[in-house]
């Protein structure tokens, strides 16, 4: 029986953050919560595991109900000495999260976990789409870690490898991964620094909008003073330079 086994923290993938200390500042941040399941031998060795990447988007507002929660799976089967890196799930849901390098470090964190059994077939993967083009993508996207196909009958075959020849992908540099914990305090940093901003905003507004008022009930009034604060120097400039020419002119009487 399938037991809860939790050596999987929660974290954060921000993709394209703007700001690197912000996660919420990119296109998208995703909440990832993994869960693994293992049935443990009485010898203490694992008979079967399985694993589910959990992500949800949590930066889009939703006005009720709970976030949907999509996921990722993997398992390990000891009597077969087999890693399934696809258990049931194929591709990223919704589908314009495609392309952002997500799935590939939802794809690394699992070829973490699986290489606790080096020495494990990989599961051949069915990538098999009636639209070639389908097909050629989803070839590339295995082939940056180490799965080959060839071409039997008309469909791809995936050819067989061990777990430790499969390799990690390259991710996106603009993508960010946080630690939940980390993350959560960046978002709570940004949060006040956004209420700092607003308020710093909200004061000119009113001086703004004060003046405006001021303006518009005493125009004549205020138009005068504004233009005497305006040109304030050189009407000193000018008085002064008219008194000192004043002096002088007295003094060559």
């Amino acid at each position: 029986m399938l037991i809860p086994y939790a050596p999987h923290p929660d974290f954060l993938i921000a993709v394209s953050p703007s700001e690197p200390s912000d996660p919420a500042s990119g296109k998208w941040l995703l909440h990832v919560n993994p869960r693994e399941d293992r049935n443990i031998s009485r010898d203490d060795e694992v008979v079967e595991s399985k694993l589910y990447l959990r992500y949800a988007i949590v930066s889009e507002f939703r006005s009720a109900g709970p976030v949907p929660y999509r996921y990722f799976d993997a398992s390990f089967n000891s009597y077969r000495n087999s890693v399934s890196l696809v258990a049931s799930v194929l591709f990223l849901d919704p589908d314009y999260l495609r392309g952002h390098g997500i799935g590939s470090c939802l794809m690394n964190r699992i070829i973490d976990w699986a290489r606790e059994w080096p020495e494990a077939t990989i599961s051949p993967i069915d990538i098999f789409d009636p639209n070639p083009e389908i097909v050629a993508r989803r070839k590339k996207f295995y082939g940056k870690f180490g799965l080959e196909f060839d071409d039997v009958g008309g469909k791809p075959v995936m050819k067989q490898i061990l777990v430790k020849h499969v390799n990690k992908a390259e991710t996106k540099t603009s993508n960010r991964i946080f630690d939940l914990s980390d993350g959560l305090m960046l978002l709570c940093k940004a949060r006040k620094q956004l209420e700092y901003d607003l308020s710093r905003k909200a004061s000119a507004y009113d001086s703004l909008r004060a003046t405006y008022n001021i303006f518009t009930t005493k125009p004549l009034r205020t138009a005068i003073a504004y233009w005497i604060s305006l040109n304030l120097f050189w009407l000193v400039m000018s008085g002064f330079t008219a008194t000192m020419g004043a002096i002088v002119w007295l003094s060559i009487k």
